[in-house]
């Protein structure tokens, strides 16, 4: 199946995706009383919403719009208890039947350049997370017991990677923004070892670098606080 095809799916079939979907959704509809922090709490009324929504507004959505559609979705993931009442609505069947059209019309590509040549694992989605568990295994079963038991309601075998066994092949890992969306919070089969995973604890386009002089930083860090209008905003001060 061509990769861009199978985005859709994996989309759909992720929490996290179905989060972001559905606020992007929500930032196209035409419904007054239906924003990102304003949101129908019933069934019907978030099929009411997404049915309405005009599926060509989603690619004029300007990038900072779908930053924060994919900022919420992110800010109300939670991998150590049940799915909240919106994880649970947009699961249902004809919910997620509902955001395949929003999911279809969300993506801007830019290239980027790496001047150096590390060696860094990309996880793109499930199967890509899946293989360095069962490559470099390292059992969890009673310290994720529970927490993934709340997340995915399954009693396995729990594994995550071996980091230190990584950091010998590779210098870092990075997720993709799509890897985020359609990869934690769902209990992932591994194919080598009798258990399975779960990609928990991860902020999309993230990178964890396991071995030391492979980058520097050295600009000083800017500060991000709250506010009452936005999210997050940096501090007035900051460099």
């Amino acid at each position: 199946m061509d990769r861009g095809l199978a985005t859709v799916p994996q989309l759909l079939g992720c929490p996290r995706g179905r989060f972001f979907a559905a606020n992007v959704g929500y930032l196209c509809s035409d419904e007054e009383q239906v924003s990102l922090h304003f949101r129908p709490r019933t069934h019907d009324a978030v099929l009411a919403v997404l049915d309405k929504v005009d599926v060509r507004a989603v690619a004029a959505l300007p990038e900072a719009d779908l930053l924060d559609a994919l900022g919420l979705a992110v800010d109300f993931a939670r991998y150590w208890q049940p799915p909240d009442e919106e994880d649970l609505l947009f699961a249902h069947p004809d919910v997620a039947a509902a955001l395949r059209p929003i999911a279809q019309a969300r993506a801007r590509i830019r290239p980027v350049r790496v001047h150096s040549t590390p060696r860094v694992y990309e996880i793109g989605g499930p199967a890509d997370w899946a293989h360095p568990v069962d490559t470099y295994p390292f059992p969890v079963p009673a310290s994720r017991r529970s927490e993934w038991y709340y997340t995915t309601g399954e009693h396995l075998d729990w594994f995550i990677p071996d980091w230190v066994a990584v950091a010998a092949d590779f210098d870092a890992v990075h997720l993709t923004v799509h890897g985020y969306l359609s990869t934690p919070g769902v209990a992932i089969p591994l194919v080598a070892n009798s258990g399975a995973t779960v990609l928990a604890g991860w902020d999309p386009d993230a990178t964890f670098w396991l071995r030391d002089g492979v980058i520097t930083i050295d600009d000083e860090p800017t500060e991000w606080r709250r506010t009452s209008d936005r999210p997050w905003a940096p501090e007035p001060n900051s460099p």
